[in-house]
């Protein structure tokens, strides 16, 4: 017999498809499937008549989406200040406007090349770990940013608070798919 693990993505699909009611059956028999991917029955019922996998309460759920929200919020406020911080920048560390340029795109850069690893993490360690460690390391970013001696020490700062405020959107949205009912996505 073939063994495999179940992914998260494979588990949204099971959940979709039992929320349509064409799988159920089968997913109920399927004794690796039901241990790997327990679903919670609701009280009362039993478990082959109604499996459905239970959310957080809504206040909760609220509260994490606002705390992913507020660090996309963050990581927004930080593409849009550097064009007022870019006269001052220049001024303060004599740069030219390759390297304000350049300065500029470290942000993008860390950005962009998180984005997949982000959704792999978020897969992997859930979105609360991963908003906490993002909100942890953009502040940290953000204090060398602002406390930067030199350019090299300015870009790098500039560089990790690009890589950790790529959490904010992708925890979002899978806050929003694991822990709000379907039509909200």
């Amino acid at each position: 017999m073939i063994s495999f693990t179940l992914t998260l993505k494979h588990r949204y699909l099971i959940e979709f498809l039992l929320r349509v009611g064409s799988f159920k059956e089968l997913y109920l028999r399927n004794s690796d499937l039901s241990q790997s991917v327990a679903p919670q029955s609701v009280a009362g019922s039993d478990n082959s008549a109604s499996a459905t996998l239970q959310k957080p309460p809504a206040s909760l759920s609220w509260l994490m989406w606002t705390l992913g929200a507020l660090l996309f919020l963050i990581g927004f406020f930080h593409r849009i200040a550097f064009g007022v911080m870019a006269e001052p920048l220049t001024l303060e560390f004599g740069l030219t406007a390759t390297t304000l340029g350049t300065l500029a795109s470290f942000y993008y850069y860390s950005y962009t090349a998180m984005q997949v690893p982000v959704g792999v993490m978020a897969d992997r360690f859930g979105p609360r770990k991963l908003l906490t460690s993002g909100a942890f390391l953009a502040a940290i970013g953000t204090a060398i940013f602002a406390l930067a001696p030199n350019y090299w020490m300015i870009s790098f700062g500039r560089l990790l608070l690009g890589g950790a405020v790529a959490v904010g959107f992708v925890t979002m949205m899978k806050i929003s798919l694991h822990w709000f009912a379907l039509k909200r996505f």
